[in-house]
């Protein structure tokens, strides 16, 4: 009989918890650098079991704090080292946008892992406080979304904001933007946009 994914993700995740706790080793840079060039994942993946608290784990990548300003994605298979290489093109060309997550450091050679900045998701009710119009009916809301974006005299944060990735391709689909789940903030309180289309 198989197992519910679900059931095998979090008994991972409560083993690895465990591990972490009883050998509660330091995180040292030099030394993660070093297994880096190993070229091996799964090393990189048991040193940051045994020094971090994971924070996330997907089907292509497991994601850890790093420092509270900070989260390590290190890819769990060939699929989650295209998008770590993906993510890392995508954040060269949008470095300079605003609401676009910053990278730190990143596996260039490799693309097993990178260091990006923490995004905390955002609630409904704090997306509703951002967005400057009513959103209780979708279509009057982009429709009005984008009156705004089309008149360059409106400077509200948000619609400024969004104008930009919008005009430099990384907002393609208007509707799905809108929903709250899109978006973040970093520790500074910034708005962040959680997925590029990467």
């Amino acid at each position: 009989m198989m197992s519910h994914p679900f059931n095998e993700l979090r008994l991972r995740r409560l083993i690895r918890e465990r591990i972490r706790q009883e050998t509660s080793k330091k995180f040292s840079w030099n030394e993660f650098l070093r297994l880096s060039d190993l070229n091996d994942r799964y090393l990189l993946e048991q040193y940051a079991d045994e020094r971090l608290t994971l924070l996330g784990e997907g089907s292509s990548r497991t994601t850890y704090t790093l420092t509270s300003r900070s989260v390590l994605k290190i890819a769990s298979g060939f699929s989650g080292m295209e998008q770590n290489e993906l993510e890392i093109n995508k954040f060269k060309q949008l470095k300079n946008l605003p609401a676009v997550t910053k990278i730190f450091k990143a596996d260039e050679k490799y693309f097993h892992w990178l260091v990006a900045e923490l995004v905390k998701p955002i609630s409904e009710n704090e997306f509703k406080d951002i967005v400057p119009v009513d959103m209780s009916n979708k279509r009057t809301c982009i429709s009005k979304i984008r009156e705004m974006l089309s008149d360059e005299s409106e400077h509200d944060p948000f619609i400024e904001t969004l104008r930009l990735l919008v005009d430099n391709g990384v907002i393609t689909n208007m509707s799905e933007s809108l929903y709250f789940d899109q978006w973040g903030t970093n520790v500074d309180g910034e708005l962040r946009l959680l997925d590029y289309g990467w």
